[in-house]
């Protein structure tokens, strides 16, 4: 893979211009596994990964694990970026309409 220089920059106002429409344009992923919207869902409700590690009956590091995965598909900057692209989405839905329904 060849990488170019290049001396094009934007100024700040022209970048953050970029990154919103980044956010906007770049939708979220539909792949996620039956696991990571549970973990997402369980996220929303403010559980820890401790809390879900718990619930689902599964170690902490597989949490971590759907977690990231997770924001990697959402190209999420973090759980709260990655659960408001999923709200957005649609595809975890607001808290009256769950199906699934966690014991807090």
């Amino acid at each position: 893979m060849a990488i170019h220089k290049t001396n094009f920059s934007f100024d700040d106002k022209s970048m953050n211009l970029v990154v919103q429409l980044k956010d906007n344009v770049m939708p979220l992923v539909t792949d996620l596994t039956n696991r990571e919207i549970e973990i997402i869902d369980a996220l929303s409700k403010g559980l820890s990964s401790d809390e879900i590690s718990a619930k689902l009956f599964i170690s902490v590091f597989t949490v971590n694990t759907h977690r990231r995965n997770a924001m990697i598909k959402a190209n999420a900057r973090s759980a709260a970026h990655l659960v408001r692209r999923c709200f957005e989405e649609g595809v975890i839905k607001h808290r009256k309409e769950y199906a699934f329904h966690w014991d807090t």
